[in-house]
């Protein structure tokens, strides 16, 4: 953010930002996809073999996705019993919103799959 207030930084980010009214259409957004995967191994003092492979799925536009992102998380710390909402601010990760966060973003047509695998 510092850099951007050196005008040879601000000419170089101009070049690279999509400045109001530019930028793809909502047709061509409505195009798009992204899809998260993750796996999650246990933390447990024995080795154990099981983990859980979970997606997170978007049809539509990008940045819309950051928006519901950033809009849920709010509405999950204003109006749900969260553990974010209890540490009363601060730096907070999304694992900070816990489950309501989760069907909020459901609500939105985010979509998630979660299996238990054991190799």
């Amino acid at each position: 953010m510092v850099a951007l207030a050196i005008s040879p930084f601000r000419w170089l980010a101009k070049k690279f930002v999509y400045g109001p009214g530019e930028g793809r259409t909502k047709e061509e957004t409505a195009k798009e996809s992204i899809e998260y995967r993750a796996v999650g191994y246990p933390d447990l003092e024995t080795p154990s073999k099981k983990r859980a492979l979970s997606t997170v799925k978007w049809s539509g536009g990008i940045y819309q996705l950051t928006a519901i992102f950033a809009d849920e998380a709010a509405m999950a710390i204003l109006r749900d019993d969260t553990y974010a909402k209890k540490l009363g601010g601060g730096i907070l990760t999304p694992a900070t919103l816990g489950q309501p966060f989760v069907e909020r973003l459901e609500k939105a047509g985010v979509k998630f799959e979660t299996k238990l695998v054991e190799d």
